[in-house]
C-alpha cells in the first residue's frame, strides 16, 4: 500500500480550509451538504406498510429531494474539461504550462464577472437624459 504524503492529522484541516487554488471549493457549503441514507428503506417500508406489492413500490420510489445539488460545472464546461484533460493526457508527464490555454479558459468562464447593477442615481439620470431628449453615449 502506497504511503500517504500527508499525515491523517491533517485530513480535516485539508478538507475544511483547503489551499488556494484556481478551483478553490465553495467551503461554505460543505457544512451544509447532506444525504439521507435511510430516505429509500424508509420509503419502501411505509409504501409496503400500505400495502403495495414490491414491484409497485419500486415504480413508485421517488428521489431524495434532500440530496445537495451536482456541481453544475459538469454540464456547463464539458467542452472546456475535455479539452483540458485531453490535452493534459497527451503531454508527457502532465506538463500543464502547454495546456495552460484550457485551465485558464474553465477559470474565467467559471468566475465571470457579473456588471454591476445600475444605481438609483444612473437610473435616475438614465430617465432624465430620455425624458429631455439628451442622447447619451454608452460607456
Amino acid at each position: 500500500m502506497a504511503a500517504s504524503t500527508i499525515p491523517i492529522s491533517q485530513w480535516p484541516s485539508l478538507l475544511y480550509a483547503p489551499p488556494s487554488s484556481p478551483a478553490n471549493p465553495a467551503v461554505e457549503a460543505l457544512p451544509e451538504m447532506q444525504f439521507d441514507d435511510l430516505h429509500y428503506p424508509r420509503q419502501m417500508l411505509l409504501c409496503r406498510g400500505a400495502g403495495y406489492s414490491l414491484e409497485q413500490c419500486n415504480r413508485m420510489a421517488q428521489p431524495d429531494a434532500r440530496v445537495t445539488p451536482e456541481n453544475p460545472a459538469e454540464k456547463l464546461l464539458k467542452e472546456e474539461a475535455v479539452a483540458a484533460i485531453a490535452c493534459l493526457s497527451q503531454r508527457e508527464g502532465g506538463k500543464d504550462e502547454q495546456c495552460r490555454y484550457y485551465i485558464e479558459r474553465m477559470y474565467k468562464l467559471a468566475n465571470k464577472e457579473k456588471q454591476p447593477e445600475p444605481g438609483m442615481l444612473s437610473k435616475a439620470s438614465t430617465l432624465a437624459c430620455k425624458l429631455l431628449g439628451i442622447h447619451r453615449p454608452e460607456a
